[in-house]
């Protein structure tokens, strides 16, 4: 990608007491918001850098681009003229720094950009010919890693194509479907028995009824269903009630990273199902982390929970924490049934920014780098006695921004400095389902349950350089430091987890026949 052979940067570092009568910053904001999911893209220069943060990014990780030297060709005041007025120059003149329209003495700018292009012809570069552009030095990151998170990534099993065809409208379509058969059985008393004990209220005559189907046969013959227990025989009561408590757990974390010195991304989900016969409880959680040269927070935090037990109240609660402020979306806590859906939308607090020191040859230079986005929240919940519905979808888009500057008071003399920025931090969209509902049938209550997931990810995608322009008497270069480049980014498409089942949570010991 670059030729050439590198040196420490050390070699080209020196003389920015001189360089103070050379360059100036030319302040112009000019950063373009990119419509959602990319990243933000734009140029932005600003000598009003507030990041608290400071990164810590040692010298040898800057690793100078350099080309075959060229010989040293020195510009003279005869070769140059003023960039204003377009008149010659002498020894004894006043030159107009342009393009902020300083006055700087004509030998003190000859010498300055003598300096900077002697610095140049070492490492191959002019000011006075080539591309306008150069990448003159790069910060090293591990891009080999990258690229190996982003095979992994990419392997993942392809999504299950049960998820896409969810919609509220077929949730509260199997919510209601889930209300009718409980209200038919007799968890929530609104039958006399379970089935077989339903079946012997129909033939009284006939023997008592009872809630198994032994029961029901003794009822017909009472001399049939005596019960021999075997002697010193230790386990529950024949035909009491046995509890299972049923618990169905799942957690994933995303196979990505990135270079977390520099940028990097993480994101994970879990999800639980509880039912025990006298309830459905739901609890799910997603979380997107990201990391700006070393310092990590949590963008976002999605949790949602729900209960839905066989008497008392229905609870419900959706939260997200976006770098670390709370925003509720859905707090009930109701003795009525639940159906509710929604669709709210946040801003990411303007919280993570991060100062990064360095140079350009020997002109001092600032960074200050934050992120920038939104997280939105669509979502419905179903809740009944014994039955629960919830679906969340935590969308996360979020993506770097710059400020630069010149350091010191080397920005009153002459150049521009600015950041050029395209790059998603990570845009994630991660969709949650958790379904439960409590029946009966001939062996006692079950929980029947649905657990589906999604993760639309692409995260560390596209590329961030800091940059000096120097503008003298008609020569425009600029030379820039490439903070991280990376395209393709880490890009996945999967199902973390899918599950579903029946399991009795509450069964009759059955009776036995006596021998």
């Amino acid at each position: 990608m670059k030729s050439g052979n590198r040196a420490p940067l050390s070699l080209l570092v020196g003389g920015i007491v001189l360089a103070a009568f050379m360059f100036s910053v030319v302040v112009a904001q000019q950063q373009k918001k990119a419509p959602a999911p990319t990243a933000a893209k734009g140029t932005t220069s600003s000598t009003n850098l507030t990041a608290k943060l400071q990164a810590n990014i040692p010298p040898s990780k800057v690793i100078p681009l350099k080309a075959k030297a060229i010989a040293f060709a020195p510009f003279t005041l005869t070769s140059l003229k003023d960039p204003k007025t377009g008149q010659p120059i002498t020894a004894n003149s006043t030159v107009t720094a342009m393009p902020n329209g300083k006055q700087v003495p004509a030998e003190t700018y000859l010498a300055a950009i003598n300096k900077l292009e002697q610095a140049l012809n070492a490492s191959g570069y002019s000011l006075k010919s080539g591309p306008a552009k150069v990448t003159v030095q790069e910060l090293a990151y591990n891009k080999p890693m990258l690229e190996k998170q982003a095979a992994a990534a990419k392997a993942l099993p392809a999504p299950n194509a049960k998820v896409k065809a969810i919609t509220v409208a077929s949730l509260q379509q199997q919510y209601q479907a889930n209300v009718t058969a409980l209200k038919a059985s007799a968890l929530l008393g609104n039958a006399a028995t379970t089935a077989q004990g339903a079946k012997g209220a129909k033939g009284t005559e006939a023997g008592n009824s009872g809630t198994t189907a032994q029961g029901t046969k003794g009822a017909k013959g009472n001399e049939k269903a005596a019960v021999k227990v075997p002697p010193g025989e230790v386990g529950p009561v024949l035909g009491s009630t046995q509890n299972t408590p049923f618990t169905y757990t799942k957690s994933y974390t995303s196979p990505l990273e990135g270079d977390t010195d520099i940028f990097g991304a993480q994101v994970s989900a879990s999800t639980t199902l509880k039912a025990d016969g006298n309830g459905v409880t739901f609890n799910g959680t997603g979380k997107a982390t990201g990391w700006v040269f070393g310092h990590s927070s949590d963008l976002a935090v999605a949790t949602g929970s729900a209960t839905a037990p066989k008497s008392g109240n229905l609870t419900a609660n959706i939260k997200l924490t976006l770098l670390g402020v709370d925003e509720s979306i859905l707090n009930e806590n109701q003795n009525a049934n639940l159906n509710k859906s929604g669709s709210p939308s946040f801003t990411l607090p303007d919280v993570l920014k991060v100062q990064y020191n360095f140079t350009i040859y020997f002109v001092p230079c600032t960074v200050a780098v934050g992120v920038k986005g939104n997280v939105s929240m669509p979502y419905y919940v179903g809740l009944s006695p014994l039955n629960s519905i919830a679906y969340i979808i935590p969308h996360v888009q979020a993506a770097v921004y710059g400020q630069a500057g010149i350091g010191g008071e080397i920005d009153s003399t002459g150049a521009a400095a600015g950041i050029e920025v395209d790059f998603t931090l990570v845009d994630n969209t991660f969709t949650l389902l958790g379904e439960g509902s409590e029946g009966t049938d001939s062996k006692g209550t079950f929980f029947k349950y649905d657990v589906l997931s999604r993760e639309d990810l692409k995260a560390l995608a596209g590329s961030v350089s800091a940059y000096i322009e120097v503008e003298i008497w008609g020569f425009k270069k600029q030379l820039s430091e490439t903070i991280y480049d990376f395209p393709v980014g880490i890009v996945s498409t999967t199902t973390p987890f899918a599950d579903d089942g029946q399991v009795y949570v509450q069964s009759t010991v059955p009776l036995r026949n006596a021998k």
